[in-house]
């Protein structure tokens, strides 16, 4: 019986900006792994971890704008739609595919946090 490979792979950067830092992430995530909300845990850790122990201002995600699963994770985790990168990403089906580009604030993930 084959062992499974780990379930994603995380790539990371902290960017230094004018209000604090920012990162971005890629997730890969197997297809034996999809459906089982691998993706929503680590996505919910990985906010956690940035917004409340690093302190970040931002969080970026880019997915492939036709992924329809992992737009609705963004949305559903409070991403908003900044932009799609025409033919970004050359895919498995041997297409060339938008890249879309969402991101979190940290006064959108701490609502209560802002002043009035």
């Amino acid at each position: 019986m084959r062992t499974p490979q780990p379930a994603a792979r995380e790539r990371v950067r902290i960017v230094p900006g004018w209000a604090g830092a920012s990162t971005s992430s890629r997730r890969f995530l197997r297809a034996l792994w999809w459906g089982q909300g691998i993706s929503k845990e680590a996505l919910q850790a990985m906010l956690g971890f940035g917004f409340e122990d690093m302190h970040l201002n931002r969080i970026e995600a880019e997915t492939v704008a036709s992924n329809t699963e992992s737009v609705r994770l963004l949305e559903r985790s409070g991403f908003y739609l900044d932009g799609i990168r025409r033919e970004f990403t050359l895919e498995e089906d041997g297409a060339y595919h938008g890249g879309a580009i969402h991101s979190l604030l940290r006064r959108e993930y701490f609502p209560e946090d802002v002043p009035e």
